[in-house]
């Protein structure tokens, strides 16, 4: 079904290519758009292999097959873009990235698809699955338009400003947030008749990823500038407040995915679409609003649309899973105080005169100390599992010696 969908959407996007490209100005976008849009069915089949090994939990299974894809896609990449292939060389890259997936997972999976279709099957799944498609379709739209409209309005310089200093914070984010994601809800479908689990996995999801998450959103925002100079060099400069921006919105994302990953592993895909139809309007307004004004205002005003999905996220779970407000905050406000703190003093190094590069790793220095003996010092809960989980991990190894 869902790969009837996709070629579906690739038809539209193929018929839609000419005006995409008139729509820049630009005629060569047709054929990249229609190539570049190949990735919808391959993705589609991949998404089936993905959920069948999140299900079984097989995650040794998922690093072997996304490493490989990373390090071979990765690497032709490389080599088309020094033969001289300009953006074709990236279109390479992200469709054989998907293509590798695909079929390092088909090698290692017993499971194949079947041509067979059980509507006393699919009828309820239908009725879950179309909720989450629209809300992931509308997700995606609005991300997307963004880029647009950026595009429209402004010079390709700019948005490419914009879209570099999006890149690091979203990389780390979305590998960081995926993971988690590939193993919670899984975790959370196995309980879905016991809300008290589930909540109490939702707890922990929180305090863990936030401690994770947060100082190295506020961490990367405090370095972004040395980051910049070092791997992207002083021509990229104006992308440091962009990437800052959107460090700080990338801090808060992982708040919305436990809800939202909790809330649908109840099953109520319908609390999904309706957070989708409240949350999009309030994106549209600051977005509008942050054109109004210049590229940099974008990156401000989706930064407090982070902040606002965060909260709106939180809600449906006060009634679904008696996981009251006051909680959620309690449970979030360590990390994102101790981030805050250390990103203070990481800035403040700033003021040193050094040479990039020795900046660079005092900064690091300083901030993984001082967020690590903040966390010691105060006790906090998701530290201490983690150091748990090292400790217990250590004993397993030792025993395998």
């Amino acid at each position: 079904m869902s790969e009837l969908f996709s070629i579906v959407v690739y038809i539209v996007i193929y018929l839609m290519a000419p005006s995409i490209a008139n729509f820049y100005n630009n005629n060569d976008l047709t054929l990249i758009v229609r190539v570049f849009a190949l990735k919808l069915p391959l993705s589609a089949f991949n998404a089936i292999q993905q959920a069948y090994v999140s299900k079984k939990m097989l995650f040794k299974k998922i690093f072997i097959s996304t490493t490989a894809s990373a390090i071979i896609s990765g690497c032709i990449g490389i080599v088309l873009a020094y033969m001289g292939f300009g953006i074709w060389a990236l279109i390479m890259q992200y469709i054989l990235n998907t293509v590798i997936v695909s079929i390092a997972l088909f090698v290692q999976l017993d499971w194949r698809p079947e041509w067979k279709f059980s509507w006393s099957s699919g009828k309820p799944l239908l009725n879950y699955g179309w909720k989450v498609l629209m809300t992931s379709i509308l997700g995606a739209f609005f991300n997307q338009l963004r880029t647009l409209l950026l595009g429209k309005a402004y010079t390709p310089a700019e948005l490419a400003y914009y879209n570099r200093g999006q890149k690091f914070p979203e990389l780390l984010s979305q590998n960081i947030d995926g993971t988690i994601s590939t193993v919670l809800f899984p975790a959370m479908s196995a309980y879905n008749d016991d809300l008290e689990k589930i909540k109490l996995l939702v707890r922990k999801s929180i305090k863990v990823s936030t401690f994770i998450i947060m100082p190295l959103m506020f961490g990367m925002a405090a370095t972004a500038k040395p980051i910049i100079l070092i791997l992207l060099t002083d021509k990229w400069i104006e992308s440091v407040p962009y990437m800052q921006y959107l460090c700080i919105a990338g801090a808060f994302g992982t708040i919305s995915n436990t809800n939202m990953q909790a809330i649908s592993a109840i099953g109520r895909s319908d609390i999904l679409l309706n957070l989708e139809l409240i949350k999009k309007p309030i994106y549209l307004l600051l977005l509008v609003v942050g054109l109004k004004i210049s590229v940099l205002a974008v990156a401000y005003t989706m930064t407090i649309y982070s902040v606002c999905s965060a909260l709106l996220n939180m809600s449906p779970n006060r009634k679904l899973l008696s996981y009251k407000f006051k909680e959620q905050v309690e449970d979030i406000l360590p990390a994102l105080i101790l981030s805050i703190t250390m990103f203070v003093i990481v800035e403040l190094i700033t003021l040193i005169k050094l040479p990039i590069f020795v900046m660079f790793i005092v900064q690091i220095f300083v901030g993984v100390v001082v967020y690590t003996l903040l966390a010691l010092i105060f006790k906090l809960e998701a530290c201490m599992y983690i150091l748990e989980i090292i400790k217990s991990s250590k004993k397993k190894y030792r025993k395998y010696e």
